[in-house]
């Protein structure tokens, strides 16, 4: 952790800085600020703000110490997905397609109703019956 001093942010002020330093999750660290250059540690980030990267350029606000409130996009970027927690349920809606992918798997619902579940193995366990609907059902 770095400490460098802070008495210069001005109170209550939101500023655009360029991310320096983030820990092992992508929390961000410590930024450089853009009007100033001077880098400048960060007392946290919100939920919302996606793990970032060296370089990102974030909006900090600042009322004591800053804290960064979001992550501005990069050209090549877009917006971030739309997700609507409706009491427990939540949804994310797309028109082409939503993917949740790891290193070695992944799990694709397209806009056309077909899923596509890609991985090494596929496990499924339940204490009721297991129903596969469609004609045919292809094995191997």
């Amino acid at each position: 952790m770095h400490s460098h001093n802070l008495a210069y942010l001005p109170a209550a002020s939101q500023l655009v800085a360029s991310v320096l330093l983030v820990d092992e999750v992508g929390k961000i660290v410590s930024v450089m600020l853009a009007n100033s250059g001077r880098e400048v540690d960060v007392v946290g980030q919100l939920e919302s703000v996606s793990r970032a990267q060296k370089g990102d350029q974030v909006v900090l606000l600042s009322i004591k110490e800053p804290v960064v409130i979001g992550k501005l996009a990069t050209s090549g970027s877009f917006p971030c997905a739309k997700f609507d927690d409706n009491r427990g349920k939540v949804s994310i809606k797309a028109d082409q397609s939503i993917c949740i992918k790891t290193p070695k798997g992944s799990i694709e619902i397209y806009g056309d109703g077909s899923i596509l579940l890609e991985g090494d193995s596929l496990s499924a366990e339940t204490k009721k019956d297991l129903s596969l609907q469609g004609w045919p059902i292809r094995l191997n």
